[in-house]
């Protein structure tokens, strides 16, 4: 199933320390933070980003500061933020960079999951629809293919994004060529401090 339920044990701290992530998240910005990312209704707030590592706003995130802190050596993030959708539709997109063996994209709901959803092209050309709940980590396991995230509940979702490199699963890949493919490719990605 191209996304589905995770379970590793170095990401256990974000999802267990999800409440604690979302008061961090309030605390600082609230439901209306909108950094003006590139697609419509969409926001990034980036927390790590490739070669930058942790971002100036990682600081209001103790939870995720700890959680990078203490990562274990195999495993290389290429980004780490929350994703911000009010209510509505994204647009269908991909990133054809993570056709990297080792590469994981994984989702991990924070808040007003209910009525959220990603829409996925599927290799046979069919657009499938999955759904998440709270207290789980998923893997997003073909994020090449066209995909639209949306949310339909009238509150706005919090999900915590994180790309990584597993080296164990990939020791030739060059850390360098990972953050050059994931850095021109992510240009918009990158969010003002807070």
């Amino acid at each position: 199933m191209p996304v589905s339920k995770l379970k590793l044990s170095f990401i256990q701290p974000l999802v267990d320390g999800r409440e604690d992530i979302v008061d961090e998240f309030n605390s600082v910005v609230g439901g209306d933070y909108l950094n003006h990312f590139f697609i419509s209704n969409w926001n990034l707030l980036t927390l790590h980003y490739a070669e930058v590592g942790k971002t100036d706003n990682c600081q209001y995130f103790p939870t995720v500061g700890k959680f990078v802190d203490n990562l274990p050596d195999n495993i290389e993030i290429s980004f780490l933020g929350v994703s911000v959708i009010k209510h509505g539709d994204t647009a269908f997109h991909q990133e054809y960079w993570t056709k990297v063996k080792g590469y994981y994209r994984i989702h991990i709901p924070l808040l007003n999951i209910d009525g959220a959803s990603i829409d996925v092209i599927e290799d046979d050309g069919e657009t499938h629809n999955y759904t998440y709940e709270l207290g789980n980590a998923y893997q997003f396991e073909n994020p090449y293919n066209m995909h639209k995230p949306s949310n339909y509940n009238k509150d706005t979702r919090l999900m915590l994004m994180l790309d990584f490199v597993d080296t164990n699963e990939n020791p030739n890949i060059s850390v360098e060529e990972l953050y050059s493919k994931y850095t021109s490719a992510h240009q918009e990605f990158t969010t003002p401090p807070i």
